[in-house]
């Protein structure tokens, strides 16, 4: 779906949160790697179930939960769609699933998601979206004479080789039971194969469809203008003064320790430049913080953690209401209360949009998976980049390494090219931290830790559109994707059979 995405964004590829995601997004033609998350279960489901499950299963495979004009979804392959996005939801927020309410061990259909919904009604219209996107772009497909091609039933045929492989190893005497097992009644590999095939050729189709799409900048800087809330940031400095107080404290010494909280916090507030903000907040941290061996480190650190860059708009809390607060400039300061501290702010750069470029970047994926040790895959990443330095370090020389080299089964198509891509300083993952380095230049290659283990060796192959742009594309992508899809709802017979969907088992 586009271009820019990590790997990560691609474990929903079809469903509604992923093709809308305001980002731009990598291409989804690796919408198998739900691999890994289906040998997370395979051994988990017992198999004393399976002999229950499997019966009835001619019935449920017969029964039409959704249709159109060309395609129909049976209750198997709709429980297919339904308990890969419920696995994927339980792995993803598996350390909140207990604040969220949400108990893996016991029947959907019994558990409140709202007052007036169930987990399982939850799920059902989740799977509901994903599959109505994914029918009609197959009907649009169809209609174009728009086809897979032998590599793309290639990797189909490898997906599932590798299920047989991962079902033997875990003690399944068949595919199919293990299929049933993980996904519901009903679903074998026939089933399996069919969904896979509605993934890929509809999530190829909308690859053609948005690759097709221009805007000029004209285009985006009216969309920015409709829509500038979503692309504003701010630079502030910011000091948490805590209240200094016991918890065995009075009341009355609680009201004395946030007015001292507030004194100094207010004190600092009164500074006319980013200068005098520091000089006022080092005299507190050197009064009340330094105290002890390393006391001026202590304060050197903290100095240097008090800019926030990138705050992105919010006007739903004190701090968001002030900063994007109309008229805001360079120089203003506040003091905020909390619950037991005040916190002091200096506005550094009011209500911007980001102009610094995005990456087009290269990567070639090495999978800790295909060697014995961790030395091995690092010894091969770094054998792979010194075999492009040595050479004539163009992108097309990258590009060749990456297709007879990169884990990524996409390589082979776009030699692990990403363009547009704008890294996320908060990720933690290392190729966020070497794209935000603000010495990277163009030409740099490295070897980089991988995100899910083994490694990556980048290459900045380019300046990309400017970040806000690319916001601005993505928005505008979304916005065509939805209309078409509401054009192809109106043009082809679109039937959903709710009562039939209610008769799957979760």
């Amino acid at each position: 779906m586009g271009k820019g995405a990590r790997s990560r964004e691609l474990r929903n590829a079809n469903s509604k949160a992923a093709v809308n995601s305001g980002k731009a997004k990598k291409k989804s033609k690796t919408f198998w790697i739900a691999l890994v998350c289906i040998v997370l279960i395979v051994g988990c489901v017992a198999l004393t179930i399976i002999n229950n499950i499997v019966n009835g299963a001619g019935a449920v495979r017969s029964t039409v939960a959704i249709s159109t004009d060309n395609y129909k979804i049976s209750n198997a392959d709709f429980s297919y769609f339904f308990n890969s996005l419920y696995h994927n939801y339980a792995e993803t927020y598996s350390s909140f699933l207990t604040y969220l309410g949400l108990d893996t061990s016991k029947s959907l259909k019994s558990q409140t998601y709202t007052t007036d919904q169930t987990w399982f009604d939850y799920f059902v219209q989740s799977t509901e979206m994903q599959v109505n996107q994914a029918v009609l772009l197959c009907e649009a497909a169809k209609e174009k004479g728009f086809e897979l091609g032998e590599d793309d039933t290639k990797l189909i045929d490898a997906y599932i080789s590798n299920l047989k492989s991962g079902a033997a190893g875990a003690g399944y005497a068949s595919l199919d039971s293990y299929l049933a097992a993980a996904y519901g009644k009903g679903v074998n590999e026939e089933v399996l194969r069919n969904c896979l095939f509605i993934e890929m050729l509809s999530s190829k189709y909308y690859e053609k469809y948005t690759s097709e799409l221009e805007f000029s900048d004209e285009d985006m800087e009216k969309y920015y203008e409709e829509n500038s809330g979503s692309f504003l940031n701010a630079d502030y400095k910011s000091y948490k003064i805590d209240a200094e107080v016991t918890e065995e404290g009075s009341d009355e010494d609680k009201t004395a320790a946030m007015e001292a909280a507030k004194e100094i916090a207010e004190k600092i507030a009164a500074a006319k430049s980013s200068e005098e903000f520091d000089t006022l907040l080092r005299e507190y941290l050197a009064e009340h913080k330094s105290d002890g061996e390393g006391g001026e480190e202590l304060i050197d650190k903290t100095m240097d953690s008090i800019v926030t860059t990138a705050y992105k708009y919010n006007t739903s809390t004190p701090l968001g209401e002030w900063a994007f607060a109309e008229g805001r400039a360079a120089g203003d300061t506040i003091a905020i209360e909390g619950d037991s501290y005040y916190t002091v702010y200096m506005m550094l750069k009011p209500s911007y949009r980001i102009e610094d470029p995005a990456k087009n970047i290269r990567r070639i994926y090495i999978s800790g998976d295909n060697y014995d040790s961790d030395e091995e895959a690092k010894a091969k990443a770094d054998e792979i980049l010194a075999e492009f330095l040595a050479g004539d370090k163009s992108a097309d020389s990258f590009a060749e390494l990456a297709k007879e080299h990169s884990s990524s089964s996409t390589a082979s198509e776009d030699g692990g090219l990403t363009e547009n891509y704008v890294p996320t300083s908060s990720s933690g993952y290392a190729i966020d931290k070497w794209c935000s380095d603000p010495e990277r230049k163009v030409g740099d290659a490295e070897v980089l830790e991988g995100e899910d283990g083994g490694y990556v060796i980048a290459f900045y192959e380019s300046e990309g559109l400017e970040t806000w742009k690319v916001s601005a594309k993505s928005g505008l992508t979304n916005d065509s994707f939805e209309k078409l899809i509401e054009t192809l709802g109106d043009t082809y017979h679109y039937t959903v059979n709710k009562d039939n969907i209610q008769k799957i088992d979760a």
